[in-house]
């Protein structure tokens, strides 16, 4: 664990014995009636998710290794994708922690515009949520999932999930995250934060309509699957897409 890890999580454990101190538990705050899909996109971007301005100037916890402005009022700046080493307390101790701007970690997000139920759908993420990435992802960065498996979900869908090929197209490159110069396509994000492209394939793009894998049966392998045809067969970059060109000439 980095020193500024360690920070993070020793101030927090103290909010929230703090918060359990001196509050008294919220009306019917209980995790288990969250959302945990969309408390994912939350936890990803919640402005974008809410569908608001995203804030301006910088978080008031945020330090000298904390991103300036907006990004530092992401979940995922400081806590990161994988929320398994969170501390965990009482709901109604979590949810001031996130809600108020007291004690040592308080969020203050419901004066940022987040109701008590974006509040819960958060917690209802941490709790039942996180996963421990490792089983999905190698030290190196690779999905340790199936890649046919994982191509015949980005074709055919699951459940009720649309095709993945029906919005990305069938190399993934017709939505482009990045700019035209420097592309960012599905293969891109598999190859340069596998995590993060986990994550977004369980939950879902925040503000949008891609629908997460979760919220229609899939599970996390297959999700991981998907990572794993990305990272075999899908373009990473420009030079990748003229070799493909090449190879089905």
């Amino acid at each position: 664990m980095s020193r500024h890890t360690a920070r993070i999580m020793y101030g927090l454990i103290g909010s929230l014995l703090w918060c359990a101190a001196i509050h008294a538990a919220p009306s019917g705050i209980n995790s288990k009636h969250g959302d945990v899909v969309r408390g994912g996109r939350l936890w990803d971007s919640w402005w974008s998710e809410k569908i608001v301005h995203r804030p301006s100037g910088t978080h008031r916890l945020a330090n000298a290794d904390t991103p300036r402005g907006a990004e530092s009022f992401r979940c995922v700046t400081c806590h990161g994708w994988e929320t398994t080493s969170i501390p965990t307390a009482s709901d109604a101790a979590r949810f001031d922690v996130l809600s108020l701007a007291t004690g040592p970690t308080g969020h203050d997000y419901s004066a940022m515009g987040l109701t008590d139920r974006d509040l819960i759908d958060l917690l209802a993420f941490l709790d039942r949520g996180g996963i421990e990435t490792s089983r999905y992802i190698t030290p190196e960065g690779r999905f340790t999932g199936n890649a046919d498996a994982g191509k015949q979900h980005f074709q055919g869908g699951t459940g009720g999930a649309m095709q993945c090929i029906v919005c990305h197209g069938p190399d993934a490159t017709w939505l482009n995250f990045g700019t035209p110069q420097s592309p960012r396509w599905i293969g891109t994000v598999a190859d340069q934060d596998p995590v993060q492209l986990l994550h977004k394939i369980r939950f879902g793009q925040p503000g949008s309509v891609m629908p997460g894998w979760l919220a229609f049966g899939g599970t996390n392998r297959a999700a991981a699957d998907i990572g794993a045809y990305a990272q075999a067969e899908l373009p990473a970059s420009r030079r990748d897409m003229q070799h493909t060109a090449r190879t089905y000439a």
